[in-house]
């Protein structure tokens, strides 16, 4: 022991290779130190941080390690109350490309490249993201997997994902789900696929509409608008497994109902049901079921069944069918 400080220049060796000694360091504070303990092979810091102040342009803490089933880093922080296990922090007002975190496996093997395991009943991932970028990114190279894949095995009445918006803004290009197949060859690419074994909906809205090459329609509160643009073929058909009617010059064999447009470019419709060359009592019914006949026996009387045709101006008003 002394009491006497000193300066050493040059090399300091304490033990020999395989034969050393256990070194202390002592701080101000009780139980505060730093220790090798040569017969752990380790260096303890014992209620003590280990502080890197790195003022060059050179890397602050590197591992080197050759483990194979065993880990390079662990963090043990057992008795964490509001506190983290760890914290990567920046503040730099740079405007570089860069990444504050950043995991490469640059070996192609069965890696996971972020493992999270929650055991409770809490937030596995939470991104708090306050600037119009996006949160995440997901740029993948599978070509016979999914890019994003998520299980959920144990549902009871929760959701395998959920997207939520409570923003004000009235912009008629807000998308709460934007769905973008941006190839034109890719014609048989699905936008959206939904494979339903159970027996309940496989698709099903509350409130709106649904609108297929359309974004809006005045005139309709809820229900379903489809915008064909520029194609003059069916705007609906009603297939059926079951019907192969062969009356492909007007529609596909399993289509047993089709509605398309009268004139190409003028608009009307024309509603086209098929059936197989058999015995059938009749092909297509309009059945009405309800109301109260009327009794007037006048041209302002009605009947259960009202059918209504008119010419019109061209300029939204009715206009007198031509005589003869």
């Amino acid at each position: 022991t002394s009491t006497v400080g000193a300066t050493l220049i040059g090399a300091l060796t304490v033990g020999v290779d395989n034969d050393g000694h256990d070194v202390i360091f002592y701080g101000d504070t009780a139980s505060s130190n730093m220790t090798w303990d040569t017969s752990a092979d380790d260096l303890i810091l014992n209620d003590s941080t280990l502080l890197i102040d790195q003022d060059d342009n050179v890397i602050a803490l590197k591992v080197d390690s050759e483990a194979t089933s065993t880990d390079a880093v662990e963090i043990d922080a057992s008795a964490l109350t509001t506190g983290r296990a760890l914290l990567a922090y920046s503040n730099s007002s740079a405007t570089d490309t860069r990444d504050v975190v950043k995991i490469v496996n640059d070996h192609a093997t069965g890696t996971t490249g972020l493992r999270l395991v929650q055991d409770a009943a809490a937030t596995a991932l939470s991104i708090d993201h306050n600037a119009n970028g996006i949160a995440i990114n997901i740029d993948s190279e599978a070509t016979t997997q999914a890019a994003l894949q998520v299980v959920a095995d144990v549902l009871t009445t929760g959701a395998a994902a959920y997207f939520y918006s409570d923003s004000s803004d009235n912009g008629s290009d807000n998308m709460v789900v934007h769905i973008k197949n941006d190839n034109a060859a890719a014609d048989k690419t699905v936008g959206l696929h939904v494979h339903q074994d159970g027996a309940d909906a496989a698709i099903s809205t509350n409130g709106g509409g649904i609108f297929v090459n359309e974004t809006e329609n005045a005139q309709q509160s809820i229900g379903m608008t489809i915008n064909m643009g520029g194609h003059d073929d069916e705007i609906l058909s009603l297939k059926s497994g079951d019907v192969a009617h062969g009356r492909t010059t007007y529609t596909e064999t399993d289509t047993f109902l089709n509605i398309k447009k009268t004139s190409n470019a003028s608009g009307g419709a024309q509603i086209v049901a098929n059936a197989e060359d058999v015995a059938l009592g009749y092909v297509m019914a309009l059945t009405v079921s309800g109301g109260q006949a009327d009794t007037t026996k006048t041209a302002s009387g009605h009947g259960l069944v009202k059918v209504w045709s008119e010419e019109h101006n061209g300029s939204n008003a009715s206009a007198n069918i031509t005589a003869d």
